[in-house]
């Protein structure tokens, strides 16, 4: 089986969408950006914050030049599992909308006055995309390059933006002024912003450049909205611990071109898809045929057999301790197993010792029916591609759907089947 283990980082990645960019998958790479729909009207801004607003943006709005050296530290304890995560990055820019954002990691993107491009390292993937004419808002640049300079570089974002004050109302539903920050011995005055997706950031500036010196992102909200269960904490700190303006950048410093055997992510995608289509509809010919026959241990000792299920649906759904869009799925899947009492779940571990799987599950609180496929032979037997990956069998032992993944489409349709055989 081709299995990728999925890590807390990458639940964190496709939840909340705001991590390291040494982080980012594939998915995030090509996703196109998605404009606010917020009203004007909606926006919040404090007295007190208009002029510390404008003095920022009227400081980026001069920059005719900027070099920038910093870090971004991410921190997150999230449903029992702890990450932190450091990256070092390098910027450069030039007016009026030259750039690159270079990340320790492997992460290049920018633009040059040839081309918009993002590489990564990791997979040694790339993307291009004809470069804007002019300044813009980091919403007309080509995927993903807003969304990365908002994330992950916004003093970036407001040079390169064609208007930094409209840029940062645009993502904010309030913005006031913060608690003065105290940075190696002195004061910095800070803007706080509630965003639309009620991330807290803390904009510490700079008091005589008006220039981001740190921000500070909470992401508790977002998470918590998202699904994830006990967020401890969740944050990330992005410190300029550099910053120099009006100094020469010779063009060549912008330039980039793919490295010997990189891929161009589209084809890449191309590629990826085909062969999950191709593997989905081996899978789906599956549909129709008699579930394969399983014995398996219980968390309780007890023994369990698919015959044990016969004459009633049985949704089988195989899993992981360490698959993050597992455990995001599961307060789902124990809300239908208690809702639709047609149903049958189990839920089937694959890959760990019972000890491990047993102490996982009372901590989490989880009452589904749980039976372990140690080898993995089950998950085999069935066809699992990855996890987690769910079977839908109807009364009569016929495998009736199939899903793979936590959300989308295959979700849909079995979700539908389960509702036509549960009736």
């Amino acid at each position: 089986m081709n299995v990728r283990k999925w890590k807390l980082t990458i639940i964190i990645l496709t939840t909340a969408a705001l991590l390291l960019p040494m982080l980012w998958p594939l998915t995030q790479l090509t996703a196109q950006t998605v404009p606010s729909e917020q009203k004007p009207s909606e926006l919040q801004i404090s007295d007190d914050a208009k002029p510390l607003l404008e003095a920022m943006a009227q400081a980026y709005r001069g920059l005719k030049s900027l070099k920038l050296e910093g870090s971004i530290n991410a921190q997150f304890e999230v449903q029992g599992q702890k990450e932190d995560r450091d990256a070092a990055f390098t910027s450069l820019y030039v007016a009026p909308n030259q750039f690159r954002h270079t990340v320790d990691s492997g992460l290049i993107a920018g633009v040059n006055s040839e081309k918009a491009f993002v590489f990564m390292k990791q997979g040694n993937l790339y993307m291009t995309a004809k470069p804007p004419a002019e300044k813009v808002k980091t919403d007309d640049l080509p995927p993903p390059l807003g969304d990365m300079l908002r994330s992950e570089d916004p003093s970036l974002m407001l040079a390169v933006s064609a208007d930094p004050a409209a840029e940062l109302k645009s993502m904010a539903s309030r913005i006031s002024v913060g608690k003065t920050a105290t940075i190696d011995g002195r004061e910095f005055p800070t803007l706080s912003v509630v965003d639309t997706d009620g991330k807290e950031i803390e904009l510490r500036l700079d008091p005589q450049t008006h220039l981001l010196r740190q921000v500070m992102i909470n992401l508790q909200e977002p998470l918590k909205k998202a699904g994830a269960k006990d967020v401890k904490s969740a944050q990330m700190l992005i410190d300029y611990n550099k910053t120099e303006t009006g100094i020469e950048i010779p063009a060549e410093q912008f330039a980039w071109t793919p490295p010997a055997g990189a891929k161009d992510i589209e084809e890449a995608r191309r590629e990826q898809s085909s062969g999950l289509e191709g593997q989905m509809a081996k899978l789906r010919e599956r549909i129709g045929q008699d579930a394969p026959d399983f014995t398996l241990e219980k968390l309780d000792g007890s023994k369990v057999s698919l015959k044990d299920f016969k004459g009633k649906p049985l949704l089988l759904d195989f899993w992981a301790t360490w698959c993050g869009p597992c455990i995001v799925a599961m307060p789902g899947l124990e809300a239908l197993a208690k809702s639709n009492t047609n149903l049958q779940v189990l839920g089937i571990n694959v890959g760990e010792e019972k000890d491990h799987v047993k102490a996982f599950v009372d901590e989490k609180g989880w009452q589904l029916s749980f039976a372990l496929d140690p080898q993995g032979a089950i998950a085999e037997a069935y066809g699992a591609p990855g996890y987690p990956y769910q079977v839908l069998v109807d009364a009569d032992g016929k495998i009736r759907q199939i899903a793979l993944g936590a959300g989308g489409p295959m979700k849909a349709t079995m979700d539908a089947s389960i509702e036509e055989i549960t009736k």
